[in-house]
């Protein structure tokens, strides 16, 4: 699974680096689901997996996993409340995910 969701996430980080579109584009490459997790995971069933949000969520089991205390959640909040037009369901965020035991 790490290996998937590395080489996955080293895909994003190039697009990002070469200022591809993400927020709203399908990505072709789906990793593989985790079997078992040690901490909380989202409801892999009703996530699109080709969306930015699926890699968001991976971005923050792995942050979770080294520092339980991080700040990722409040400051992607944060740059949803600096731009707020953005349109988080493009980017394949559920309606109220904030709520998700994953984000807690």
């Amino acid at each position: 699974m790490v290996v998937s969701w590395l080489t996955v996430l080293y895909g994003l980080r190039n697009m990002c680096c070469h200022h591809s579109r993400t927020w709203n584009r399908e990505l072709s490459i789906i990793t593989t689901e985790p079997k078992k997790t040690k901490y909380r995971w989202i409801d892999a069933n009703t996530t699109d997996k080709r969306r930015l949000y699926y890699r968001i969520c991976m971005v923050r089991y792995l942050l979770f996993s080294i520092s339980p205390r991080n700040t990722f959640k409040e400051r992607l909040l944060d740059l949803f409340k600096a731009y707020p037009t953005i349109d988080k369901k493009a980017m394949g965020f559920p309606q109220g995910w904030e709520q998700d035991d994953f984000w807690k």
